[in-house]
């Protein structure tokens, strides 16, 4: 039982699916951006659901905040980078699960870098600070005025993503 790119899932059926896959490993939890949503820097990466009122409409990038000690989002995906290692990858779409695609990290940029700048620009996007918030910035991403995310989130850097790897 593979997934389809493009496919809606529950997220019950996502769970079935997986331990079907891969039934040595441990399954997904709901909770938590990665999964698992927790580790040490060399935990491993096995799926990433990003909720598009939050990370945006970019299905190529993923916007992070939130990296603590008990996460490791950084670490983590600069490991999934270093090792080339695959994950699955889906976004929330009208309350179910969209498959994107078998992923990998490309690059890790930092939030206003001129690279992410012009990465943006290509795809008529552009990342703003737009105030500040307990000493962080707040970013807003917008195409032709009109927000990427329903608000405006504090960032600490962003994965380029690569799918189908």
């Amino acid at each position: 039982m593979a997934f389809t790119v493009g496919e809606n899932y529950a997220f019950e059926d996502v769970q079935k699916r997986y331990k079907s896959l891969k039934p040595s490993e441990k399954g997904l939890t709901q909770g938590g951006f990665l999964n698992p949503s927790r580790g040490s820097p060399s935990t491993l990466i096995r799926a990433i659901f990003a909720r598009r009122e939050i990370n945006g409409p970019l299905d190529n990038l993923l916007f992070v905040s939130g990296d603590n000690v008990y996460r490791n989002y950084l670490n983590r995906l600069g490991k999934v980078q270093r090792e080339s290692s695959p994950f699955l990858y889906f976004k929330e779409k009208n309350g179910s699960w969209s498959y994107i695609g078998l992923s990998k990290v490309d690059r890790l940029l930092e939030p206003g870098s001129e690279e992410l700048t012009l990465l943006l620009d290509e795809m008529s996007y552009t990342l703003e600070t737009v105030g500040e918030e307990d000493g962080k910035l707040l970013w807003q991403l917008s195409a032709s005025g009109e927000p990427g995310f329903i608000k405006p989130r504090k960032l600490e850097f962003i994965a380029l993503l690569q799918q189908d790897a």
